[in-house]
């Protein structure tokens, strides 16, 4: 089993979210991270040891291209507060071809709960993988509360993208984010609210 870095500029988180009238899509490529996986002939393999996954963004880094979305978004999920979006890849179960059944354990807005998906892996050379995930989540379990945007009607339910790209960890040296996860949400949130698998 490899560590594999995440190349930031190159992974990008979206999060959509529909309204009444169009959906609003906030994406940064300011994603650092890693994730633990083996490459073999028969494709990539996530590990099955947690947390084979940790990711951080920060909140500020989200944006629409339309100034009033990014100012209400980093409102609405009180990025002074609350500047950073940390997500753990906990359980990994392969179904083959490189698809996976996942559990995400995503934290912002000073809480912590179970997001259960998809995701798929792939090798792009010896040294590079990359993975592509899609999930949904209801935000009022981390008490957001989306309200509206002008005339327009916010629906509760947001999609959370992922595109990784991770390289092969070559130093022996361990990166910010080995370390254990409460310390890596330490900043963020000091008694998470954590809740069962979606």
């Amino acid at each position: 089993m490899a560590r594999f870095d995440l190349v930031p500029g190159e992974s990008t988180v979206l999060v959509s979210a529909s309204t009444s009238v169009h959906t609003v899509t906030l994406t940064t490529g300011d994603v650092v991270g890693h994730l633990d996986a083996e490459t073999t002939p028969g494709g990539v393999f996530l590990a099955v040891a947690a947390p084979l996954c940790r990711i951080e963004l920060p909140v500020g880094s989200l944006h629409s291209g339309n100034p009033f979305y990014d100012r209400e978004g980093r409102r609405r999920f009180d990025a002074e507060h609350y500047p950073l979006v940390a997500a753990e890849l906990v359980a990994a179960i392969p179904l083959g071809a490189g698809v996976h059944h996942v559990t995400w354990r995503l934290t912002f807005h000073g809480a912590t709960h179970d997001v259960d998906g998809d995701l798929v892996a792939r090798a792009v050379d010896a040294d590079s993988i990359v993975v592509d995930g899609d999930n949904r989540v209801d935000v009022r379990d981390w008490g957001v509360q989306p309200g509206g945007l002008l005339v327009l009607r916010v629906h509760p339910t947001a999609s959370f993208a992922v595109h990784l790209l991770a390289r092969r960890r070559r130093s022996a040296l361990p990166s910010a984010l080995d370390a254990p996860a409460t310390t890596a949400h330490a900043r963020e949130v000091q008694r998470p609210d954590v809740g069962g698998d979606r």
